[in-house]
C-alpha cells in the first residue's frame, strides 16, 4: 500500500466502532479482503500475504458467498448513492425487522476501549509513521455513530483515562 502513498496525500483513519481489524487488534485473513478489491483484482498483486497461510480458504469463504449472491450488476444500485458516495434513498426505521439490518439501532455497538492494548496501537502507530515518512499527512477521527446506541457513552471517556496495557 506504501508504494501509491506519496508526499502531499493525506489518510484519514476512521475506525468503525468495535472493528477488531481497523485497530489492527486482528489480522487474520477471510474473504472480505477479496470482497472489497471486486472492483480491480488487480490491487491483490500489491497485496503481501505472506503473513497467512490462509490465503485459499479466504478465497474459498469469498467464492462461497459470492456464490450464493442474486446475479446482478454494480450498475444496478447506483441509483442509492449521491455523487459522495453516501446511501441517498429513505432507510425507514422499523423495529420488527431491525435485529437483521446492517444498522441496528438498539443493540450495544459503542467504542469497546478495552479493546486498546499497547501492542495493537504500536502497530497502528508503526503504519501512521511509515505514511508520514512517504510525505504524507496522518489524521485520526472516529467513525459517525448512533448517539442513542446502547453503549456509545464509552466514546465520550477522556483518553488520559484510558489505561494501555
Amino acid at each position: 500500500m506504501y508504494m501509491y502513498i506519496g508526499k502531499g496525500d493525506v489518510l484519514v483513519h476512521a475506525p468503525e466502532q468495535k472493528n477488531l481489524y481497523q485497530f489492527f487488534i486482528n489480522n487474520e485473513l477471510d474473504g472480505r479482503v477479496f470482497a472489497m478489491a471486486e472492483g480491480n483484482y488487480d490491487l491483490l498483486a500489491n497485496v503481501d500475504f505472506s503473513y497467512s497461510d490462509k490465503v485459499f480458504a479466504a478465497w474459498e469463504m469469498y467464492m462461497n458467498l459470492r456464490g450464493k449472491a442474486a446475479e446482478c450488476t454494480y450498475g444496478d444500485h447506483t441509483d442509492m448513492f449521491n455523487n459522495y458516495g453516501d446511501i441517498a434513498v429513505e432507510r425507514p426505521y422499523d423495529e420488527g425487522s431491525e435485529a437483521a439490518r446492517d444498522i441496528n439501532y438498539t443493540q450495544d455497538w459503542g467504542f469497546d476501549l478495552t479493546l486498546l492494548k499497547q501492542w495493537n496501537i504500536a502497530t497502528l502507530a508503526g503504519v501512521y509513521d511509515k505514511v508520514a515518512e512517504r510525505g504524507a499527512a496522518v489524521y485520526f477521527s472516529w467513525a459517525p455513530i448512533n448517539e442513542q446506541s446502547d453503549g456509545n457513552y464509552n466514546i465520550y471517556v477522556p483518553m488520559n483515562n484510558v489505561k494501555l496495557e
